[in-house]
C-alpha cells in the first residue's frame, strides 16, 4: 500500500501532489512502472496492507490512511450469511453427481434432474419404452427399470442434500454467541 501524506492512495487511480500552478497530475498506473526511489523521492510511503476483519462478522470501513475500522454485526445478520453459505454447499453437493453401485456416474446438476424426470414419466406411461440415453461413456439404450432406478437414485442425493442442508439450518439456529458462529462449519455432507 502506498500512503502520501497520512492517506492511502490507490494503485490503479491517478493522484495529484501539490497544489495551484505547482500541482503535478500523475496518471493511473505511474505507481506500477516508477521504481522505489521515484516513489520515495515524492514522499509517498510504501507501507504493508493492514489487516482486514472478516466482513462476514464485521462491517468495515477503510480509512485514508489504509487502515481498517470495524464494527460487530448482529447475530442475526451473521446467521442469515451462514445460511447463505449453506445453502451453497448443499447447492453445490446436489449437483457434483452420483455414482451408482455398478461404477455409472450420473450427472444431477438441474438440467440433468429434468432429462431424467422426463425419462422416467415416459417410462411410466409406456412401460415397454426403450429411451436413448448418453452418458459419460457413450451411448446406450435403458428401459423402464433402469429409468427408474437412476431417478430413485438422483432423487435420493437431492434429498439427502436438503435434509443435510436443514440439519445444519436447524444447528446454526441452535447457536447465540459470535464465537462458536466464527467456527461454524457451513459445508454440507451427508
Amino acid at each position: 500500500m502506498y500512503l502520501l501524506n497520512g492517506k492511502k492512495l490507490k494503485n490503479g487511480e491517478p493522484f495529484v501532489i501539490g497544489s495551484g500552478d505547482d500541482a503535478i497530475l500523475y496518471p493511473a498506473n505511474w505507481l506500477s512502472h516508477a521504481s522505489q526511489a521515484e516513489i520515495e523521492a515524492l514522499g509517498i510511503v510504501i507501507a504493508a496492507d493492514g489487516d482486514i476483519p472478516d466482513s462476514k462478522f464485521f462491517l468495515i470501513t477503510e480509512n485514508q490512511d489504509g487502515t481498517y475500522s470495524a464494527s460487530p454485526r448482529s447475530i442475526e445478520e451473521i446467521k442469515s450469511m451462514l445460511i447463505k453459505d449453506i445453502s451453497d454447499s448443499r447447492y453445490h453437493l446436489e449437483i457434483s453427481g452420483i455414482d451408482l453401485p455398478n461404477g455409472t456416474r450420473i450427472e444431477t446438476d438441474r438440467d440433468s434432474q429434468n432429462l431424467i424426470a422426463g425419462a422416467l414419466l415416459k417410462a411410466q406411461r409406456n412401460p415397454a419404452v426403450v429411451i436413448d440415453w448418453k452418458g459419460r461413456d457413450g451411448w446406450t439404450q435403458i428401459g423402464k427399470l433402469e429409468i427408474e432406478t437412476i431417478a430413485d437414485a438422483v432423487s435420493d442425493h437431492v434429498q439427502a442434500c436438503f435434509s443435510a442442508e436443514r440439519a445444519k439450518c436447524e444447528l446454526l439456529d441452535s447457536i447465540n454467541d459470535i464465537e462458536s458462529l466464527k467456527s461454524f462449519n457451513t459445508n454440507v455432507t451427508y
